[in-house]
């Protein structure tokens, strides 16, 4: 099933790998164009179905199917809180 809200955040998402490509070309392209390209890293179907998960599964561990680096992905908002208070 999908629903708007889906369909916005994948238009959001592409709008940032958007940007990454103008920042990437300012900067004189030091990464290649075909990292950028979205077809290399985001698959529709699944963006759909792991949203449709999140709107019924309670844990992120659960969303992210028990992967270890789920972990990290939840203590990274500490850990860039505290290298910025460092800075």
């Amino acid at each position: 099933m999908i629903n708007v809200r889906s369909i916005q955040l994948a238009a959001m998402f592409m709008h940032g790998v958007e940007h990454a490509v103008f920042v990437n070309d300012v900067a004189g392209s030091p990464l290649p164009l075909s990292l950028f390209c979205p077809w290399m890293f985001f698959d529709g179907k699944l963006f759909q179905y792991k949203l449709l998960k999140s709107t019924t599964t309670a844990s992120l561990q659960q969303l992210c199917d028990n992967v270890e680096f789920c972990s990290l992905f939840v203590s990274l908002p500490l850990i860039t809180c505290a290298l910025t208070l460092l800075t």
